[in-house]
């Protein structure tokens, strides 16, 4: 709730503001996380397209409290793995903006990239929000991130959502450097794993666009537990991370995954990610909606009540598992399915507690009590009122038919 609030307070931003001058295209963030040190290291890519007018230097937003390094104009577009080196640029620190000059106004319609480097201990305000230096309980690393209060540039430099929730990058490119014998988890599919010494590397790609505040990061010392779904037709893989101890609480809870995706599909469309992947990854906070790896910190209610253990979080979960309920929805509302303006959050927040309740959530092979049937009846409705309101915050017109027409239009934007 705290973070709605937070959120409010970044609506009606200037209309001079200079970061309304540029639309990213995508992002690349190479990280080194430091457990020991309490650190992170790295440099973020940035790609993208000048406006209307000419653009004299590009803003970015970074908390002050990380430092700031080279900031380097590069030749060519972002990839996920060559160089972040090219040309100086001067860059000042603003507030909690960095300001970087180009030597001449780039021209409109321009591309463009540029790298920043930095690095720091960035801020943990609460025990969900901020980046989160944890250790698991028998002592290992275990690490993750939440940021939708706080704004992604708690942690790396962007065009933080807090304010701009409107300019979703094309795909991100996250190269995740941990100790040896971690894993290192993050959006997309894994594109490849390398050795770096005393250090792996994890290089990730997420081709679709997504909020700043849904990227984020993982590293423990997890057990991977990896499987192929047919979901509505379509494959799909699913990946779930959690800590040894937990591993067969996890295999009891997540086998309602697959039903609990089935019934989503066939209400809101195909899964929106399906080049990346669906994951849950036990986090240290109760849970978050980073896009295709799930932050899950609830208590397992089933085995919880197949143990008769005491359930922290029993108010919540009196009819479901309320954290993969939820935050599995978002996949569709709120991740996929984004408000231009944060004045429209309700269609991340109140589509998803409604449709937790109202959809026909499948676990243990039956519908979830009759007054969820009865107002999944209500459905049909529910899909023409989501596609007039596609059409409202693209500003043309929806196709009127099943929810997925409506969803396939605003994904992108």
């Amino acid at each position: 709730m705290l973070a709605i609030f937070a959120l409010a307070l970044a609506t009606g931003l200037a209309a001079d503001d200079p970061r309304a001058g540029y639309d990213v295209l995508a992002y690349r963030i190479d990280l080194t996380v430091d457990p020991r040190a309490r650190r992170i290291e790295g440099t973020v890519g940035v790609e993208a397209r000048v406006g209307a007018s000419a653009l004299p230097s590009l803003v970015l937003d970074l908390d002050p409290q990380l430092e700031l390094g080279a900031v380097q104009l590069l030749a060519g577009p972002l990839d996920g793995k060559r160089a972040l080196a090219g040309v100086p640029l001067a860059a000042q620190r603003a507030g909690r903006q960095i300001v970087a000059t180009f030597a001449e106004p780039q021209k409109p319609g321009a591309r463009l990239a540029l790298s920043i480097a930095y690095g720091g201990t960035p801020p943990e305000s609460s025990s969900f929000e901020g980046f989160h230096w944890k250790k698991s309980p028998d002592g290992q690393p275990w690490i993750g991130v939440a940021c939708q209060g706080t704004g992604s540039s708690s942690w790396w430099p962007c065009k933080d959502s807090f304010w701009h929730p409107e300019d979703k990058p094309e795909r991100t490119w996250i190269n995740l450097r941990v100790p040896a014998g971690l894993s290192g988890v993050a959006n997309g599919h894994l594109v490849s794993k390398e050795k770096q010494g005393a250090w792996d590397v994890f290089h990730w790609e997420h081709p679709y666009p997504c909020e700043t505040y849904a990227l984020s990061i993982y590293v423990g010392a997890y057990t991977e537990v990896a499987t192929t779904l047919e979901v509505a037709g379509h494959k799909l893989d699913f990946v779930y991370w959690v800590l040894p101890e937990d591993a067969a609480k996890a295999r009891l809870q997540f086998a309602d995954v697959p039903a609990l995706l089935e019934t989503y599909s066939e209400a809101f469309g195909e899964y929106p990610f399906a080049k990346s992947k669906f994951a849950l990854v036990e986090s240290s906070y109760w849970g978050m909606e980073h896009s295709s790896c799930i932050g899950y910190g609830s208590s397992f209610p089933k085995w919880c009540a197949q143990q008769g253990a005491p359930d922290p979080y029993a108010d919540q979960n009196r009819f479901f598992d309320y954290i993969l309920v939820h935050e599995s929805a978002h996949e569709w509302w709120g991740n996929a399915v984004s408000a231009k303006s944060w004045d429209d959050f309700w269609i991340h927040v109140r589509r998803v507690v409604v449709r937790r309740a109202r959809a026909r959530c499948r676990t243990a092979g039956r519908v979830l009590g009759a007054t969820a049937a009865a107002r999944w009846r209500q459905g049909p409705a529910l899909r023409r009122r989501h596609a007039r309101l596609g059409g409202r915050l693209l500003g043309r017109a929806v196709p009127q038919g099943r929810l997925g027409a409506a969803h396939a239009a605003l994904v992108r934007r």
